[in-house]
């Protein structure tokens, strides 16, 4: 469990309300079915879902216990080549409206990849970006849990900005998260972000005749992906 006395999920904020997200977030999940702890209390890296892209290459979704525990307590890794490619950061914590999913952080791959590879998988995945479909997941998994708002750290409100670490991290933290927040239909809430549960897609007759075969491939492989992890809990339910 995170440390509650260092910055968790986002700039500022006391140890008392600290405290209490953490413990709302295992608060929610313990009241969720016992098949659904299995992806959100895990003890190990969970397979959500498989997919395949363009040329038949092989994608994973895993769901584990947060890699960046001040971004959050859950992380979502999409892996090629057993390379995490996206990885989101998140927690469950309480709303004056009853609870929301709050990104604390989104990283790309590790520092040693080139761009090369990340551009590959892009195309492997009909132009979609692996951080949307680590997000994708998100709002599939949260959707499932009857949660339907999402909360984000915008890159003034991350958790390096917090005074003690922004000597310390200034060099090495270059995110910018709103540029992609903004991209999925995000709207600026203070200094954060409040993303849909549901993205807007483009209509085929907006696109130009000539997009439009790769976008419908897109498309489907979103809705695999979140029909494969709804499904995926319908079946634990079952079992």
């Amino acid at each position: 469990m995170t440390n509650i006395h260092r910055p968790y999920l986002h700039k500022g904020r006391g140890a008392g309300i600290r405290r209490k997200n953490i413990i709302e977030h295992y608060r929610f999940i313990q009241n969720l079915p016992l098949e659904y702890q299995k992806f959100l209390f895990p003890n190990r890296d969970v397979l959500l879902i498989r997919f395949t892209g363009k040329k038949g290459e092989d994608f994973y979704i895993y769901c584990s216990t947060g890699g960046f525990d001040r971004e959050g307590e859950l992380m979502l890794s999409l892996c090629f080549n057993e390379i995490p490619v996206a990885r989101l950061s998140f927690s469950i914590i309480p709303t004056s409206k009853g609870y929301c999913a709050f990104i604390g952080g989104l990283q790309g791959a590790p520092k040693d990849i080139g761009p090369d590879l990340i551009r590959d998988v892009t195309k492997s995945c009909y132009g979609l970006f692996p951080k949307r479909i680590v997000f994708e997941a998100l709002c599939s998994l949260m959707s499932c849990s009857d949660i339907t708002d999402i909360l984000a750290v915008s890159e003034k409100s991350h958790v390096f900005r917090q005074l003690r670490y922004r000597y310390k991290k200034h060099k090495f933290f270059v995110a910018k998260y709103s540029d992609f927040w903004k991209s999925v239909s995000g709207r600026p809430y203070g200094n954060l972000y409040q993303l849909p549960i549901c993205v807007e897609r483009k209509s085929f007759n907006e696109l130009a005749s000539k997009k439009r075969s790769e976008y419908r491939k897109r498309y489907a492989l979103l809705d695999q992906i979140h029909e494969e992890i709804r499904g995926l809990l319908k079946r634990e339910e079952k079992d």
